[in-house]
């Protein structure tokens, strides 16, 4: 029996991926990677120095690391998902704080490493995690790759918003930072100006991919100089 996906990526023409658990997922293909505007090198200089680096949020040592092979072609964006203030012991009731408050926060994305380590990865799965506040923390940088697909690994970043948008989507701040990182790494030569963003509803969750389908691309106004 044809999989459901794959008539859909015929039918549609839209483009189709294998995701980390190994069946076929769509995503819409965003003209000009569905960013907005330029940002300079004084902007870019400023967006890396703001970023919490790894040893702020007390990061572990990664297991072993492989570098990227080339320039990155594809920004895969997640969501930390329903599960996220589950790891530091947080219900629902209290979770919509933690995920605003810096010091929280913090504690999540070690436990998020934490936990990738437990499920037998070298490191965090990510590349870089946005909080609410638009606040972006350094997971595995730039230069490593990720473990997330056979395949792709090598050429590609993945960049998660902290929290579920399963049935909201991420804040304007979030996506404002999250479209700055890209346009600073497209700039710094760490990724390809052809880069597209990929915003599927199992990975990002299917309010954040709704948002980016009625915006046809991420919902940010240009940066300003």
């Amino acid at each position: 029996m044809l999989n459901i996906n794959v008539l859909l990526c015929g039918i549609l023409a839209f483009y189709c991926i294998h995701n980390a658990y190994g069946f076929l997922d769509v995503h819409i293909h965003f003209s000009k990677g569905g960013l907005k505007g330029k940002m300079n090198q004084e902007q870019c200089s400023h967006l890396d120095k703001s970023m919490v680096k790894r040893e702020e949020w007390d990061a572990m040592s990664p297991r072993q690391t492989f570098e990227t092979q080339g320039i990155g072609k594809d920004v895969i964006i997640w969501q930390t998902g329903s599960e996220t203030c589950n790891l530091i012991g947080l219900g629902q009731s209290t979770c919509e704080r933690c995920l605003h408050d810096a010091g929280c926060i913090k504690r999540v994305i070690l436990a998020l490493q934490k936990d990738d380590l437990d499920y037998g990865l070298d490191d965090i799965k990510y590349h870089f995690l946005i909080d609410e506040e638009g606040v972006i923390y350094e997971g595995r940088g730039w230069d490593v790759a990720g473990q997330h697909a056979v395949g792709v690994n090598a050429r590609s970043i993945d960049v998660a918003v902290v929290g579920d948008f399963t049935h909201t989507g991420p804040s304007e701040a979030a996506q404002d930072s999250l479209n700055r990182l890209i346009l600073c790494g497209m700039r710094s030569s760490k990724l390809l100006y052809s880069s597209q963003l990929i915003v599927t509803p199992s990975r990002a969750g299917r309010a954040f991919y709704d948002v980016t389908a009625k915006c046809h691309g991420l919902c940010v106004a240009e940066p300003q100089k």
